[in-house]
């Protein structure tokens, strides 16, 4: 409890479902559109709990991104879950190039932009454990299926890579990167 929040000391979840959002870099004239989009927060009496789930333009799948952080801790723990999703169609982007042939991703709109080079339906998940105070990371694994699709290589100069489907399964921590399997 905290006196300076008064009466939001009583609220205890925040819910919002099924939202347009909308998101303007009016420097550089772009805009991000996020249909669908679902976000709660929790909070509780050892800390809050956060997830965000995003639906694409098209298609039934879903990406969701959770937190849990009890207060104290030394970590925060994350998962990014991946249901039949692919980032191409997660996004909806307008002034944005998708797939420019920058090789360096400097900028949250660089990332979003190397994302949507993945025309990959994917399934699976990924853990992650890290330092609040630092961003460090204390801890990744993850299980992803790749389903067919293509993965657009013009960053790289090269055509878009034609995929069946394939696995990936791996762990990492400060001391080691674990390949689990890989096919």
């Amino acid at each position: 409890s905290n006196a300076a929040l008064g009466k939001l000391n009583d609220l205890s979840h925040v819910s919002i479902i099924d939202a347009d959002i909308q998101l303007n870099n009016t420097k550089e004239s772009k805009t991000w559109k996020l249909p669908k989009t679902s976000f709660h927060l929790k909070r509780k009496n050892s800390g809050f709990e956060f997830s965000l789930k995003l639906i694409p333009q098209q298609g039934a799948g879903s990406l969701t991104l959770n937190l849990d952080h009890h207060l104290g801790s030394s970590r925060i723990d994350t998962s990014l879950k991946f249901k039949n999703i692919s980032f191409e169609r997660l996004f909806e982007s307008k002034g944005v190039s998708i797939c420019s042939p920058q090789t360096e991703i400097s900028t949250l709109d660089d990332f979003l932009n190397f994302l949507q080079c993945l025309d990959l339906p994917l399934n699976g998940r990924i853990n992650l454990a890290f330092k609040p105070e630092t961003y460090e990371i204390i801890d990744v694994k993850g299980d992803v299926i790749l389903g067919q699709g293509s993965f657009d290589l013009s960053l790289a100069k090269l055509l878009p890579l034609p995929l069946q489907s394939g696995e990936l399964s791996f762990s990492l921590t400060p001391e080691a990167f674990l390949l689990n399997k890989a096919s």
